[in-house]
């Protein structure tokens, strides 16, 4: 599916929408030759919200998403760069949290393997620092 057919139809279905045409004659007066490709049109613009169904006909109009995709980029494929930019970003994000969760581990496991010990030496420090305040007490 080339981007141009989804800006073209998503053009002419803005165009015709105050006179309530519905998509399906939308697709129909641009791919009178490449049904297949009208349908990948109409099933991408279901998948991303931009239209919606109406009526018990199952007429399908374009949903507040799509008018404001429409003024806020004028075309589709606007929308799909900031898309793609936006996954991007969270992938980058999520690989950036996972390479610190592998920092985060194996100093957990180096602070695990080295507590007790520390610690231990730590206990032998205070108890033998007790028990040279306990001699010099009993001296004087």
């Amino acid at each position: 599916m080339k981007n141009e057919n989804v800006n073209k139809a998503f053009e002419i279905f803005y165009k015709y929408l105050p006179h309530g045409i519905d998509f399906s004659d939308a697709t129909h007066e641009i791919f009178q030759t490449n049904r297949v490709e009208g349908i990948e049109v109409k099933q991408f613009l279901l998948e991303h919200e931009i239209l919606k169904e109406w009526g018990e006909a199952g007429k399908l109009i374009l949903s507040s998403k799509g008018k404001g995709i429409w003024i806020k980029y004028g075309c589709i494929e606007k929308y799909i760069e900031e898309i793609n930019a936006l996954k991007k970003k969270e992938d980058r994000l999520n690989a950036l949290k996972n390479e610190k969760l592998i920092y985060d581990s194996r100093i957990s496991k180096w602070q695990a393997k080295t507590f007790w010990l520390i610690f231990f030496f730590g206990l032998i420090g205070g108890i033998c620092g007790i028990i040279s305040l306990a001699i010099q007490i009993i001296k004087m």
